[in-house]
């Protein structure tokens, strides 16, 4: 009995809900005129909302905001070059052996590194736990140094900006880089 009535009550509650559904739309009024403006969206300025653009340079995946000037430098093919405004660097292929100053790891060039500006103030991160990234001051610029490395092959990845730039900017940049062994070119 009481399941029949709660049953009741909810199939009248549902009829309740529908006629008032059906109440609550608007007819038109033919004699009026009904036209709307259409609604735009501007177009986004790139300088204002920068997109993120994939680059990749002999097997290193990284990204920059649509405000950088890239390109290869003239005299070496090997070196990737880029620039904001605020932000300058570069991504250098090649071998370990001349790139990494001795060091077998990432994280064993920037313990090398630091050690050999210890008067900048450096100090270490990772954000992929594979690249190990070195953020150093000296008079008004931040840098930012990062080797990766795959077998025999490396990738030294610096930037630099003004002290008043965010640190994040930079490691955005060196610090989040992705490899793919597929793309280094074979000497």
């Amino acid at each position: 009995m009481m399941r029949t009535s709660i049953l009741v009550w909810m199939l009248a509650a549902l009829v309740v809900l529908g006629l008032l559904s059906g109440c609550s739309k608007e007819q038109a009024d033919p004699t009026q005129n009904t036209t709307t403006t259409p609604t735009t969206t501007a177009p986004k300025d790139p300088a204002k909302d920068p997109i993120a653009v994939e680059y990749d340079h002999c097997g290193l995946h990284f990204k920059l905001d649509s405000t950088y000037t890239v390109g290869l430098k003239e005299n070496d093919k090997k070196t990737f070059t880029f620039s904001s405004g605020q932000i300058s660097g570069t991504a250098t292929f090649g071998k370990l052996s001349e790139l990494g100053n001795g060091a077998t790891s990432s994280q064993q060039y920037a313990n090398l590194l630091m050690e050999r500006i210890k008067d900048q103030s450096p100090w270490v991160g990772s954000s992929t736990g594979f690249g190990y990234y070195v953020i150093s001051t000296k008079d008004d610029v931040r840098m930012a140094e990062c080797l990766y490395i795959h077998g025999e092959n490396a990738w030294l990845v610096k930037a630099q900006g003004s002290t008043t730039l965010n640190v994040e900017e930079l490691v955005k940049i060196v610090g989040r880089c992705g490899l793919n062994a597929d793309e280094i070119p074979v000497e």
